[in-house]
């Protein structure tokens, strides 16, 4: 029970910290998961996911600033596989 907290908390620490750094993207992306030091961001737009790939190391610098647990970023395109769950929070959290 108490590790569900932490990670709820963590969550959505990490969202906000995503938020902030990343606000050009703040419609086509949303955050799945933190897990281990990696983010996953779920990404509805494949341009943008390559260009959140291609700034990656900027963005975990900024993310780490805010918070230590980011250690990299995974970006996943929603729908593109069996990530239709990721697009549906994608879509909700828009």
């Amino acid at each position: 029970m108490r590790r569900a907290a932490e990670q709820a908390r963590g969550l959505a620490e990490a969202e906000r910290a995503w938020r902030s750094v990343a606000m050009r993207w703040s419609t086509s992306t949303a955050v799945v998961s933190l897990s281990d030091g990696v983010l996953t961001v779920a990404v509805t737009d494949r341009a943008v996911a390559e260009e959140v790939r291609r700034r990656s190391a900027g963005l975990v610098s900024e993310l780490c600033a805010r918070m230590s647990r980011v250690r990299s970023i995974r970006v996943t395109v929603a729908g593109a596989g069996d990530d239709g769950g990721a697009r549906r929070r994608a879509d909700a959290w828009r």
